[in-house]
């Protein structure tokens, strides 16, 4: 025999509603509009990533040659590069633009989701 007690307090602790059952107290809706906003929020984490990673390349490009005098190594089978300007500039350009697409999603993302909650949708 099945016991369905267990099913049917979760119902009657949650309204009603199985508690998976998406919504809950103050939420209206059905649940499309939130996978919209998701989505919304996605593409400005992706925008917001590819910008900062092309900015700060350009950034960490630009302050390589300023500290080394020499444009910052593009090919790893380049017998003219040491191992460790190569191992410098590799860690250094990933450390930076990993660090700064990290930020500029997260900051975007939180700023998206601050302003959608203040606007009631």
């Amino acid at each position: 025999m099945i016991n369905r007690q267990h099913g049917d307090g979760a119902r009657q602790a949650h309204g009603g509603r199985h508690p998976r059952a998406g919504g809950g107290p103050g939420q209206k809706g059905t649940g499309m509009s939130d996978k919209r906003r998701d989505g919304l929020v996605q593409a400005l984490g992706v925008f917001a990533g590819l910008a900062a990673g092309f900015t700060t390349r350009r950034l960490v490009t630009a302050g390589w040659k300023k500290v080394t005098g020499k444009e910052p190594p593009s090919d790893p089978q380049d017998p003219h590069v040491s191992l460790g300007e190569a191992l410098s500039w590799g860690i250094i350009l990933g450390v930076t633009m990993e660090t700064a697409r990290l930020v500029a999603i997260r900051v975007a993302t939180k700023q998206l989701r601050r302003n959608i909650a203040s606007s009631g949708r």
